[in-house]
Formats: C-alpha cells, sequence, structure tokens
C-alpha cells in the first residue's frame, strides 16, 4: 500500500529549504507529473504552496500554509475535511508540523495545534509520534500519526536564526554573519521605521547576509537566494528539521 504523508510549514520559505532537503538528504524525488497513486491535490490560496515528493512506492507533500497562525484554520479547513471525505489508504496516515518557536512556550504551540472534531482528532507533540484515532470517509478507523518539529530546537527564535547558524558553519562566512548581526543591531532603532518588530530585525540580519555574499542577486527575491544553497549540506539545517527523517 502507498503511503502518503503531510509536512505542514509556516511559508515558501521553509517549503523550499524542506524541498532541498527531502532530495539531497534523504533522498526524496520531486513529482512534477501528479500519478493516480496520488490521492487529489488540497487546493490552496495563492499565498499558500503544496509540492508532492516521491520515495519508492510512498509519496509525502510539503504545504506551506501562509503563517503561523494559519495551521490550526488550515487543519480544520483543508485538512479535516479531506480526510474524512477520503478512503483511509487515500488519506495521509503521517501529518508533521514544522513551526518557528519564536519566543513561546513549547507547551502554548502543542495546544494551539490541537484540533478535535466528530471523525477527526489530532494532537502534536514536539519531537513525539503518537497515534491518532479518525475515521474515514466510509466509516472505517484508521491511525493517523502525527508530530510536532518546532525551529530551532534548543533555544528561541525561528528560521531566520537557523539559517545564519548554518551559514556560520563555513568560517569565512561565520566572519560575515557576525559582521552583518552588528550592523543590523548597531542600525535598528534608525531603521525602526522598517525594523518595527523583533523577527522583521532578524529578517533584516539574513537579507544583510544574503546581500553581502551574493551582492548580484540583492535586486532578486529572496527565495531565488535561498535555492542557490546547498542546505542538504548544512549540519544545522538537517538537525533543525529533523523530524523529515520520519517521513
Amino acid at each position: 500500500m502507498n503511503l502518503h504523508s503531510l509536512i505542514l510549514c509556516e511559508g515558501k520559505t521553509d517549503a523550499i529549504i524542506i524541498g532541498y532537503l527531502m532530495i539531497g538528504y534523504y533522498s526524496w524525488k520531486h513529482v512534477n507529473n501528479l500519478d493516480k497513486a496520488i490521492p487529489k491535490t488540497i487546493k490552496v490560496s495563492d499565498s499558500q504552496s503544496f509540492e508532492w515528493f516521491q520515495k519508492d512506492s510512498n509519496y509525502a507533500a510539503v504545504c506551506g500554509v501562509g503563517g503561523k497562525s494559519c495551521f490550526t484554520s488550515f487543519l480544520n479547513e483543508r485538512i479535516g475535511p479531506f480526510q474524512t471525505a477520503q478512503a483511509y489508504n487515500e488519506s495521509f496516515s503521517k501529518i508533521l508540523i514544522i513551526r518557528d518557536r519564536d519566543n513561546e512556550e513549547i507547551k502554548d504551540i502543542q495546544d494551539s495545534l490541537s484540533i478535535s472534531t466528530d471523525k477527526f482528532s489530532l494532537k502534536f507533540v514536539k519531537n513525539t509520534w503518537i497515534d491518532n484515532p479518525c475515521i474515514d470517509g466510509f466509516d472505517r478507523n484508521y491511525i493517523v500519526k502525527t508530530c510536532l518539529n518546532i525551529i530551532p530546537q534548543d533555544k528561541e527564535g525561528a528560521l531566520e536564526n537557523v539559517i545564519l547558524d548554518s551559514i556560520s558553519e563555513v568560517e569565512e562566512d561565520k566572519k560575515i554573519v557576525d559582521s552583518c548581526i552588528d550592523f543590523v543591531e548597531e542600525n535598528k532603532e534608525k531603521a525602526k521605521k522598517y525594523l518595527s518588530r523583533k523577527r522583521l530585525v532578524e529578517k533584516a540580519k539574513v537579507g544583510v547576509t544574503f546581500a553581502m555574499m551574493s551582492p548580484e542577486k540583492v535586486f532578486y527575491f529572496i527565495d531565488e537566494i535561498l535555492k542557490s544553497i546547498d542546505w542538504s549540506k548544512r549540519k544545522t539545517i538537517v538537525q533543525a528539521f529533523s523530524e523529515l527523517k520520519n517521513i
């Protein structure tokens, strides 16, 4: 039986890095043309993304939901109805959520992601795969495995911090990262019109670093810069997204 897994992340930036790790580190292949072995794709908006990957006879979808505040609604409005309308062998048997920690408590994140309906009830626990009893479109009982992968895993922060830590693994690049972080910290008050939140300050550090490393690409979208780095060779990124190994 073909197994179908779903990886939910915050946005397209996360989805790009996850896709690189799926292909370069875990040996999955991107699926350009859907075939009859894959259940019909869940519809997403322009601010979201949805890509299929294949490994042997198994399939995994990577979906950027559009931001950390969108996970619960996406689970309730898209995933729940999809799962309960399908036969269990055509639905997702594993669901992994990859989410930034920021400065939140792990328990609060876990609680915010739990959903419960008559036929579909899911809980997400950090780095722990748990069984969730569900009912499919033919009123048959089946199990969906779920897990939560927090970014970064061992401290407060978000994907931006993991990206900078990963780039810093190369000694000559670490000097650039440190200088760019210092530059943004020294000038964030002057730029507070644009850096009005802590998250924007962290994004600016990544942006300045990429501008220094790839000045010819400074006017490109950041997605294009992300695609130019082989994230599968960066241990910090691999460790941060560690639960991908269980998909």
